[in-house]
């Protein structure tokens, strides 16, 4: 019998755990998204975007009772614009009032005074950043923390791998007290877009991407959102770019969004 490729063996186990019970595959799945989404997202919607960060908090835009706001599932950006780009597997998942929460951010907002603000508060409750936070107002801020955290100069590559050790090192990962300071990743993420200053995110418009299944279109109707990529539409592109990757990740995405059942009279 011959032995399954390795990319067989991550197709059927990502497609098996999306179907088994209580198990949450949209992490998985947006897991293995990641390294094509810029290319998913520019190819159906005409941009050039670049991938930033993954799960970004975003504060609330209105006063609430603990203030925790939510987590975008990914930051694109282009010259003009950052993206909130959320990835949603099913139209039962999307949510009008989590919606609703990135419209007034998009709408108040530049990506620094909401989601740039909102990071290095959360890295100041574990690190001491002094009174970085509060004069915080440019793309400076970000280089400034990361020599605070690590002592090390931001550089224009790299600077993800350096937090990586750091998380390592100090076993961040394993400690449940010190998760918050994996932000320290996500810092390293935005530097390494912003690539010693050849780009730039601080005073940057928001808008709103989903990646969603084609009949979830009819749930987001807003003028923050400038295209509807699907993940239907993600197989065209991945195929015709053919490399081993993008094949298996074109046959996990059908095997997800393929509603067609060939099982007939069941129960119920």
């Amino acid at each position: 019998m011959e032995e399954a490729s390795i990319s067989e063996i991550v197709r059927d186990c990502v497609i098996r755990d999306y179907f088994t019970p209580n198990v949450t595959a949209e992490t998985t799945i947006g897991c293995l998204i990641r390294p094509r989404l810029a290319y998913i997202v520019n190819r159906q919607c005409g941009l050039k975007t670049i991938y930033v960060a993954k799960e970004m908090s975003i504060p609330l835009a209105a006063q609430h009772r603990d203030n925790r706001g939510f987590k975008i599932d990914y930051v694109l950006a282009d010259d003009a614009c950052v993206y909130l780009t959320e990835l949603k597997t099913t139209p039962a998942s999307i949510s009008a009032t989590q919606l609703a929460h990135y419209e007034a951010a998009c709408g108040q907002w530049t990506f620094g005074e909401s989601l740039g603000k909102q990071l290095l508060k959360i890295l100041a409750k574990e690190y001491p950043l002094g009174r970085i936070k509060e004069s915080a107002g440019d793309d400076g801020a970000f280089a400034r923390c990361f020599k605070r955290i690590t002592n090390c100069d931001a550089g224009e590559t790299g600077n993800v791998e350096r937090a990586l050790e750091c998380v390592r090192t100090l076993e961040y990962a394993w400690r449940p007290s010190n998760r918050s300071k994996k932000y320290l990743l996500t810092l390293a993420e935005l530097l390494d877009y912003l690539g010693g200053g050849k780009k730039s995110l601080w005073h940057k418009p928001m808008k709103i991407i989903y990646l969603a299944p084609g009949s979830a279109a009819a749930e987001l109707d807003s003028p923050h959102i400038p295209c509807l990529p699907t993940l239907e539409g993600a197989l065209p592109p991945l195929l015709e770019r053919g490399d081993a990757y993008s094949l298996m990740l074109a046959d996990i995405l059908k095997h997800v969004t393929d509603r067609k059942n060939s099982v007939r009279d069941l129960a119920g």
